[in-house]
């Protein structure tokens, strides 16, 4: 599959996690250009979808998402300014039950960061103990506009529309087998912290945590591949594509 016949194909990071089960069951989508609603309207067609996965799909699922509400999406907003206690509960208790259609009930929380204190908590207890057929998707415009109990549950991607240089940060060094991936997970983690002093950008403190979370992972001897497999998705949904 092509990715740009894939209904993720804008997002080809998104793309590949998808296909290499490398997506949690909880994503933070980080974002306030275009792209970022874009890519979470992409994401949620992507787990609905019962057919090809391609962007000319016409299953049940893409049809109905395009001229109505499908009955395994639930959608929470603010109404007007804030997310309440009550719709944060209709909308999980529906995503806990077994999807109707689609291989996963699908709750989307759009601007995660104006839920009341009751709302949050109730959104805790779910992610902390997940029915096994959901797929919860929060999206908000600044990571650190969200409570660090809730980004500790989730994976956290950056969607936006501009994304910062990527001259001085290659990290040509996760493709190789005869590095020292330890000392090299040490060398990024201080090129993204002296990015993120020269500019302020939020994503770079949530890759700047894959960074520190893979060295950890290193120590415990998990596997290098996943490590290096999970540190490329979290780089290039800050960066792009690795060249």
């Amino acid at each position: 599959m092509r990715n740009s016949d894939a209904i993720l194909g804008s997002f080809p990071f998104l793309e590949r996690a998808f296909h290499r089960h490398r997506l949690a069951q909880s994503l933070l989508l980080v974002g306030g250009g275009s792209s970022a609603e874009a890519a979470a309207r992409a994401l949620i067609r992507r787990c609905l979808c019962e057919g090809s996965g391609l962007i000319s799909c016409t299953c049940r699922s893409c049809q109905v998402q395009q001229v109505g509400t499908h009955p395994d999406l639930q959608v929470v907003e603010p109404e007007p300014k804030t997310i309440r206690l009550e719709a944060i509960q209709r909308a999980l208790a529906r995503g806990a039950e077994a999807p109707l259609w689609s291989p996963a009930s699908v709750v989307w929380i759009r601007q995660v960061s104006v839920m009341t204190d009751e709302a949050e908590n109730a959104l805790l207890k779910s992610l902390e103990e997940p029915s096994e057929f959901t797929q919860y998707i929060l999206s908000v415009d600044r990571v650190d506009r969200v409570l660090p109990t809730v980004r500790s549950r989730c994976q956290v991607v950056s969607v936006d529309d501009d994304h910062p240089s990527t001259e001085r940060f290659q990290p040509s060094w996760l493709s190789s087998r005869t590095r020292d991936l330890s000392k090299d997970l040490l060398a990024a983690g201080e090129a993204v912290r002296q990015a993120y002093a020269l500019t302020a950008d939020a994503r770079l403190i949530s890759l700047f945590g894959v960074l520190c979370q893979a060295e950890a992972g290193l120590e415990q001897n998990h596997n290098q591949d996943l490590v290096r497999a999970e540190v490329e998705m979290a780089w290039e949904a800050v960066f792009g594509p690795i060249r």
